[in-house]
């Protein structure tokens, strides 16, 4: 059997110092509970044997949990469409995030739930669990690993913050002193989106002491009388409870992972499966023409085959040094560039206008010297559009000609004098 841990993660930041609490699963038995640096974690699992398991939990307030509504169900377009409606949610560009999508709904009401992290959050998470030498398949936010039940407001205290979950993919953290008018509040947007019915309030705690928890129940009697309060105590931690949670509600088909897309984690086992479907097909083959032939084609193959996965690896290695972890080098790339375009696309053509670009930067001398300070594509309009940052007027125009030697057409716009230097706007494009 599988052993499966689960390991929390509540600062923005890992390193291999870093203090890392953890919980081994060996069925639905708790085998072994701790906090450990991160740089010494395998070594201390494995003593308890090497095959498991292994999931992520990281707090709420390090994400949004948001539902749309999109007026689709085919994933493609919802895919595509998403970004553009999730943005005014942001506070970041909508380019800097990785959207996760719950699964899609049977019915016809469109709404698509998320839950939104920042890239450089997921990026330092997973590189450095991998540096540690551990793999995660499962990422959850723990708002959503609170018990939940149909119309029902389900509080989880944790410490000096409650977990609150209204909903399958609805959740949030506060903390303490704050539920008062987000409780309220909450409540009542779950009435109105439920015909006015009245939800039952569960409130969880955990062996660990809650000294607020009167407080807490002396305000749901007094504010929200008209709401059935429960209160229910599990003989266990509140990272267990959201552990187990958590597990089962993904088992059951149901939950949000977040690794997905770029992130998602291809299984041992698809891989055996697809190497076993090609051994069994070079052996049919070399039945039926000639047994040495055959094989000695599929090794050429094979080694090819594993020829290009190595110079695809090494290329997105040699753009970007810094990443450690390469799982699919194709996905990581479109992840790092948001693009999708090849052969003669908006792509290509973005890749080539800004290597004629740079060439001419290149060529700037040190008393001349210019600051990129944005970069950004229109793919609609083919432009390529260069905040720079230069020395003078002057530095800027040799720029302007020198790229329309080369071929281009190049406008300056906005061009304004800080201090000592010059900021302005550069659209570039092919004539």
């Amino acid at each position: 059997m599988t052993d499966r841990v689960f390991i929390l993660v509540d600062e923005p930041e890992l390193a291999p110092g870093s203090p890392v609490q953890w919980l081994l699963y060996r069925g639905d038995a708790l085998l072994a509970a701790d906090q450990t640096a991160l740089s010494d974690l395998v070594v201390e699992l494995d003593q308890h044997g090497s095959d498991y398991q292994l999931a992520v939990i990281v707090a709420a307030e390090l994400s949004l949990l948001a539902s749309v509504e999109i007026p689709s169900s085919n994933a493609s377009q919802i895919e595509k469409a998403l970004p553009f409606t999730v943005e005014e949610l942001l506070a970041e560009d909508v380019e800097n995030v990785h959207i996760a999508i719950g699964p899609l709904a049977d019915d016809e009401s469109n709404r698509v739930h998320t839950a939104i992290l920042s890239h450089s959050l997921l990026v330092n998470w997973l590189d450095q669990l991998y540096s540690a030498g551990l793999s995660p398949e499962k990422l959850y936010i723990d708002a959503l690993c609170v018990p939940w039940s149909i119309n029902t407001v389900s509080l989880l205290i944790d410490q000096q913050r409650i977990l609150v979950r209204s909903n399958e993919y609805s959740g949030m953290a506060m903390q303490f002193a704050d539920y008062p008018l987000l409780l309220k509040s909450i409540l009542s947007e779950l009435r109105s989106d439920s015909d006015n019915l009245v939800p039952l309030i569960k409130i969880f705690t955990t062996e660990e002491p809650h000294p607020q928890i009167n407080e807490l129940l002396d305000f749901c009697q007094q504010q929200l009388a008209d709401h059935e309060v429960q209160q229910l105590a599990y003989e266990s931690s509140t990272f267990e409870v959201l552990a187990a949670e958590g597990d089962r509600y993904i088992e059951e088909g149901g939950g949000l992972n977040i690794l997905q897309g770029g992130y998602a984690v291809k299984q041992a086992g698809d891989s055996s499966w697809m190497q076993w479907g090609m051994a069994a097909s070079v052996a049919a083959i070399g039945v039926l023409v000639y047994s040495l032939f055959s094989y000695a084609g599929g090794w050429y193959f094979e080694s090819k085959a594993d020829g290009l996965d190595g110079e695809a690896i090494a290329l997105y290695k040699e753009l970007f040094p810094n990443e450690r972890r390469v799982v699919s080098p194709k996905k990581q790339m479109q992840n790092h560039i948001a693009l999708k375009g090849g052969g003669g696309g908006a792509g290509s053509h973005f890749l080539q206008l800004l290597n004629d670009t740079a060439s001419q930067f290149a060529s700037e001398d040190d008393s001349n010297k210019l600051l990129i300070e944005q970069l950004r594509f229109e793919s609609d309009n083919g432009e390529l559009l260069v905040q720079i940052q230069g020395p003078s007027i002057e530095s800027l125009d040799k720029l302007k000609q020198q790229l329309e030697q080369s071929g281009l057409s190049a406008d300056i716009n906005s061009a304004s004098e800080q201090d000592d230097y010059v900021v302005a706007r550069l659209e570039v494009r092919r004539i």
